[in-house]
Parts: C-alpha cells; structure tokens; sequence
C-alpha cells in the first residue's frame, strides 16, 4: 500500500463513520482516536462530531516522519480501523 506524502506543519483530517448491523448511522457510545507520532509517543486527539454517525479528529504534523493512528469505538456501532501517513520535511527549509 502506497503512503500519500503530507509536508510537515500540514493538519490532517482522520474520518470516522459508524453504522448499526442494518447499515444506518449510530452514534457509539465512546470514540477514541489515537496516534502514534514518529518520535514514538502515543497521543489522543479531541473527537469532533459531524453528524450522526460521522466524527472526525485533526491531526497537526509537527515532525516529519511516519504516523500511525486508529479510531476505535464502543457499542452502538462497534468497531476500529488504523492506517498510516507519512510527513516529510520542508525542501525549502
């Protein structure tokens, strides 16, 4: 899987959507995002909702290097997801 590139001082935008077992937007009981920053520390971001079922958390890019992150939830809606990104340094700078 191919990581898109980020420059560093950039915020990103993690999305999250949860539904019930019939496909309808729940809210669940608890969501966390979490990530794991290139120097290793694990950092919790603030959950903002959008709309039912629909979350979202900003992510500033304050070292370059690769991010982790997942978002896991409670029930209703029960469920976790992780990925990747990469911030790279400034050519400039």
């Amino acid at each position: 899987m191919a990581i898109n590139p980020y420059d560093k001082g950039s915020v990103v935008r993690i999305s999250a959507t949860f539904k019930d077992v019939n496909g309808n937007p729940v809210d669940p009981g608890t969501i966390v995002f979490t990530v794991r920053k290139p120097d290793g520390p694990l950092v919790t971001l603030t959950v903002v909702k959008d709309a039912t079922g629909t979350y979202h958390a900003d992510l500033s890019l304050d070292e370059a290097g690769s991010y982790s992150y997942r978002c896991a939830s409670t029930p209703p809606g029960q469920g976790s997801s992780e990925g990747e990104l990469f911030a790279r340094d400034s050519d400039v700078f």
